[in-house]
């Protein structure tokens, strides 16, 4: 069953007027040159008012994004911001969270779980006994880690680096590019972590 629920609100709201009430093009260009200290809070969705959610992306090569419910319907196409792999969309719906990304590129299209749809999977008890220096089990969190979040199958990757402005998560998955998969930063703590949907063992 869907998690969407639409609502038959006017369309008072045009895209690029949604988008520059939420975000700023500073912001946008630090998420385009891989210097955004906190990208999840931009990317994925998030809510405008009480019946509009902003859905946000950045996939380097992609020359379309469509955004699709639970149940495969075609919810909406995002725009891409001044021709770059920066895409956003508004989306009309009292409640949004579940969804995936019908992403074209020039090998084709594929469906994606977005990564900056999920919350954070580290606890704060974790959390606050690592930066007490009394976590001794740090081990269970630190490092990569198969899990299962909201029913999806994927790896946990988390890592200490508090001097870090930011960090990214490479390999064969995204074609070693670091400008895919930028970590969330816990303040102050200094671990960084992201869950990616559909990376397995190995």
């Amino acid at each position: 069953m869907s998690n969407i629920k639409k609502t038959k609100s006017k369309n008072t709201l045009t895209n690029n007027e949604a988008v520059q009430d939420t975000i700023s093009q500073e912001a946008i260009y630090s998420i385009l040159d891989c210097e955004c200290e906190d990208v999840f809070a931009f990317l994925g969705a998030h809510k405008i008012d009480d019946e509009h959610f902003v859905v946000r992306a950045c996939i380097p090569g992609a020359t379309s994004i469509d955004v699709v419910d639970c149940s495969g319907t075609k919810i909406r196409s995002l725009d891409s911001w001044q021709g770059t792999h920066f895409f956003h969309g508004v989306i009309f719906a009292e409640r949004f969270s579940s969804y995936t990304l019908l992403v074209t590129d020039d090998s084709g299209t594929r469906t994606l779980e977005d990564p900056y749809r999920f919350g954070a999977s580290i606890s704060e008890s974790d959390l606050y006994l690592f930066a007490e220096g009394t976590n001794d089990r740090s081990y269970n969190f630190l490092g990569a880690h198969l899990m299962t979040l909201d029913g999806v199958e994927g790896t946990r990757f988390a890592v200490w680096a508090p001097n870090a402005k930011t960090v990214s998560v490479v390999g064969d998955f995204n074609y070693w590019d670091g400008r895919c998969h930028l970590m969330r930063k816990h303040i102050p703590e200094g671990v960084w972590e992201i869950f990616i949907p559909g990376v397995g063992s190995g």
